[in-house]
């Protein structure tokens, strides 16, 4: 049982586009035109010392950045 402010929102096709994609069996997607590409660029790195047997260190940096192009 949907109220009628939900129902009026799934009835919005401007807003709320309705599938129209189907990608390697998984269905639902919208695609559409978009006015922006996001970059991004990421790693990660990790460093693990054995000082002894007993004494272990590590270290781990992690780094993204991201661009918009219009």
């Amino acid at each position: 049982m949907f109220s009628p402010t939900a129902r009026a929102i799934l009835n919005d096709r401007v807003n709320y586009p309705l599938p129209n994609r189907t990608v390697s069996a998984v269905t639902g997607n919208f695609v559409g035109p978009t006015l922006l590409a996001v970059r991004a660029h990421q790693g990660d790195a990790r460093v693990d010392w054995s000082a002894s047997a007993s004494d272990k260190f590590f270290g781990r940096c992690s780094f993204a950045t991201y661009g918009r192009d219009r």
